[in-house]
């Protein structure tokens, strides 16, 4: 919930940092936990997706078209709502060529209630929030709000 609380401030007013990528995930695959900090360095949206949203199926294929032209920021999707198996049966249909992870406790506890899917928050390169997006956003959409944190995507 702090997380929320911190969003609505932080779009209200830039002057305030929230470092998204100080949580620990859990890779979908391995079951490992694995922090965030990892993926410092680019811009990087976090996918946030739950099984059986067509449009985070969508959306993950338009950033992994997206990625094979551009290497100047990454993703990573985030399932939230449901059990790592059920995630994990979920990845046939996301097809990320990104990595996937099931949201930690704290990330969790923090996003609060994600009633509607996918939601995308972008960090820039030292892992700052910049914004946050709600629903499937087209490739042109996402370039041009990759500008604003200074990525260079043709």
């Amino acid at each position: 919930m702090l997380l929320v609380v911190a969003l609505a401030l932080a779009s209200t007013a830039h002057a305030v940092e929230i470092d998204l990528m100080h949580y620990a995930v859990n890779d979908l695959r391995t079951g490992e936990e694995t922090q965030l900090d990892a993926f410092r360095g680019k811009p990087t949206f976090l996918l946030v997706f739950e099984p059986g949203c067509i449009y985070c199926a969508r959306q993950s294929r338009i950033f992994n078209r997206m990625l094979e032209t551009c290497d100047s920021f990454k993703v990573v999707a985030i399932g939230v709502n449901c059990t790592r198996r059920r995630l994990l049966d979920d990845l046939d249909m996301l097809q990320p060529r990104f990595p996937a992870f099931m949201a930690g406790e704290e990330f969790a506890y923090e996003l609060g209630e994600v009633v509607i899917t996918p939601v995308m928050l972008l960090a820039d390169a030292r892992g700052n929030y910049e914004l946050h997006l709600l629903g499937l956003q087209d490739s042109e959409r996402l370039l041009s709000i990759l500008g604003l944190v200074d990525s260079t995507c043709p």
